[in-house]
C-alpha cells in the first residue's frame, strides 16, 4: 500500500513538471470507458492501482406518516366536530382517528415484545443481542440514491469521545456515598445540629480535626453569622471541609469525520467529473425550499433537512470489514481549494489542480452496544 501512496505522490509530482511545461489535456490519454455517463468515480486513470477506496451515497430516507405519528385524533378533539363537515367526511376522519390509534397500539405492542426479547436473550444469543445493537436497519443497509467514489486518502481517524462533568458532593454526599442511611445522623448532626452535638458525636475519637470542622461548620453558621467570620473561625482553626469533588457521566459525543482530496485531473474527462463530484457534494450539502406562492413570487418558509451519508470504506470494492463502520451522516463543510500549489491553468481558465476537503457528522451517538465484533462495529 506504501508503494502505491509513493506511486501516486511521483504521479502528481511529475505532472506539476509537466504541466508548467505547458503540457495540455490533449496531450494525455483518455480514460477508461465508464459504464455510466453520469458516474462520480475519481481517478479515471490506472484505477488498478487503487484498490481500496471511499464510496459516498446519499440516502433515499423512508417517509414518515405524521398521521400515524401524532395521532389524527390529537389535532381535534374526541367529541368535537367540524364545520360544514359532510356524513362522508366525518366517517373517513373517524376511520382515519382509528387506523391512527390502532398504529400507535401496535407500535407500543412491539416496542415491549422487542424489549421481552431482549430480556430473554440476555447472555444467551448473540447473534440476537447483536441485531438489537447496531440501531435501525436502515442505518446499516440504507437504500442509496446516488453514489461518489473516490481514492481512500491518507489519516482517517476514528474518534470515541465522552464528556463528564464535576459535582461537588459536599459532606453529606461523602458521608452518604461511604456508609449510606447508616451516616444518616452524623449528616444531620453536622449540618443541622448545635455546635455541642456535633463536638458530641466525635468526642473520644481522638480526631480533633473533626471537631474543629464541626464547630467551623455549625457553631459559626448558627450563633456568629457573616462570611468575615466564618473564615477568621476557619483560619483560626485551620481546618476547611472537603468539597469532595467527584467525576460523573454526561454524555457521548457525536462522531465527525474530514476527508482530504486532492485531484490532478489527466484528461479533459477526468477534469469534468472533478467538477461533478465537487458540485455533487455542494448541492447535497444544503437543504431544499419549503416555498409558498405568493402572488406571482414564490417565497422560501422553511428547508427540507439535506440528504444524509452512507459512508463506506472498500477494499477491492467489498466494504473492509477491518475497519469500524459509519452510522449515516450529515455533511457539514465543503472546502475546495483551487490552485493550492501553482498559478497554471488550461487555456480555456480549467484549472490543474483542485483540492477539496469534507467533514462529517453521524446522526446519532453511539453506545456500548453498538460496539459489536468485528465486521459488525461502529
Amino acid at each position: 500500500m506504501a508503494d502505491k501512496s509513493k506511486n501516486f505522490g511521483n504521479k502528481v509530482a511529475n505532472f506539476g513538471k509537466k504541466f508548467i511545461g505547458g503540457l495540455l489535456f490533449d496531450d494525455l490519454p483518455e480514460a477508461a470507458e465508464v459504464s455510466e455517463a453520469d458516474r462520480l468515480e475519481y481517478p479515471l486513470h490506472d484505477t488498478q492501482d487503487y484498490k481500496s477506496c471511499i464510496e459516498f451515497g446519499t440516502i433515499q430516507e423512508e417517509g414518515v406518516d405524521l398521521e400515524g405519528l401524532i395521532g389524527f385524533g390529537s389535532l381535534f378533539g374526541k367529541n368535537e366536530t367540524i364545520e360544514d363537515e359532510s356524513d362522508e367526511d366525518k366517517a373517513n376522519r373517524e376511520k382515519k382517528e382509528s387506523e391512527a390509534k390502532q398504529k400507535q397500539e401496535d407500535a407500543a405492542k412491539t416496542i415491549l415484545e422487542s424489549q421481552d426479547n431482549i430480556d430473554s436473550t440476555q447472555g444467551k444469543d448473540d447473534a440476537v443481542q447483536t441485531s438489537f445493537g447496531i440501531g435501525n436497519t436502515s442505518d446499516v443497509n440504507p437504500q442509496i440514491l446516488k453514489k461518489c467514489k473516490l481514492y481512500l486518502p491518507a489519516a482517517i481517524p476514528f474518534r470515541d469521545t465522552a464528556s463528564y462533568e464535576n459535582a461537588d458532593l459536599g459532606t453529606a454526599g461523602a458521608l452518604a456515598e461511604a456508609g449510606g442511611n447508616a451516616s444518616q445522623g452524623l449528616v444531620q448532626s453536622l449540618l443541622g445540629g448545635l455546635g455541642t452535638t456535633a463536638s458530641a458525636a466525635f468526642e473520644g475519637s481522638g480526631a480533633d480535626g473533626l471537631s474543629r470542622l464541626a464547630m467551623t461548620k455549625v457553631s459559626v453558621g448558627k450563633y456568629l453569622g457573616g462570611e468575615g467570620t466564618a473564615l477568621a473561625v476557619k483560619q483560626a482553626a485551620g481546618v476547611t471541609l472537603n468539597p469532595n469533588t467527584r467525576s460523573l457521566f454526561k454524555s457521548v459525543a457525536l462522531r465527525e469525520f474530514a476527508f482530504q482530496f486532492k485531484f490532478i485531473p489527466l484528461s479533459k474527462q477526468e477534469h469534468d467529473t472533478v467538477v461533478k463530484i465537487i458540485d455533487f457534494f455542494r448541492s447535497e450539502l444544503y437543504p431544499e425550499d419549503i416555498t409558498v406562492k405568493v402572488g406571482e413570487q414564490d417565497t422560501s418558509i422553511g428547508y427540507k433537512f439535506p440528504k444524509r451519508f452512507k459512508i463506506k470504506i472498500l477494499y477491492e470494492d467489498k466494504e473492509n470489514s477491518n475497519i469500524p463502520r459509519i452510522l449515516p451522516c450529515y455533511l457539514r463543510d465543503v472546502t475546495t481549494t483551487f490552485n493550492p500549489s501553482n498559478m497554471g491553468m488550461h487555456p480555456n481558465g480549467e484549472f490543474g489542480e483542485i483540492d477539496m476537503g469534507l467533514a462529517f457528522s453521524e446522526t446519532r451517538t453511539l453506545s456500548k452496544r453498538d460496539i459489536g465484533k468485528q465486521g459488525e462495529m461502529f
